[in-house]
């Protein structure tokens, strides 16, 4: 493989951070987790801002989890950040269900409702 690209088998957080010192000329480092270097964190802040950014164009498969939530008899259910804990951002229209009776949950309300 020529040295310089990284194929999406490679594409972990430690290639890309690799692939960007290569083509800067910064020394590549064998981790990138709990390092301490600013320029591997800096890096790392460049990163995160592009993947929330990319994470905002669409609904990507990539980017879109699963999460189960088993009801309680109360009006309140908890905040959704704790019941989907994954980053999440919003819910996706006609994705929520009813597993036990098959049946689609309706919603979301407009501001009327």
């Amino acid at each position: 493989m020529p040295v310089g690209i990284v194929t999406a088998t490679q594409g972990t957080l430690l290639a890309i951070i690799q692939h960007a010192c290569l083509r800067t000329g910064l020394p590549m480092p064998n981790s990138e987790a709990g390092s301490s270097d600013p320029q591997i964190l800096q890096l790392l802040a460049l990163l995160e801002e592009e993947g929330n950014d990319l994470a905002k164009r669409g609904p990507w498969q990539g980017v879109t989890f699963e999460a189960t939530l088993t009801t309680v008899a109360t009006a309140s259910q908890g905040a959704l950040t704790t019941i989907a804990s994954n980053g999440f951002r919003y819910i996706k229209n006609n994705t929520i269900w009813d597993r036990t009776n098959k049946l689609p949950i309706c919603g979301p309300m407009d501001a009327p409702e």
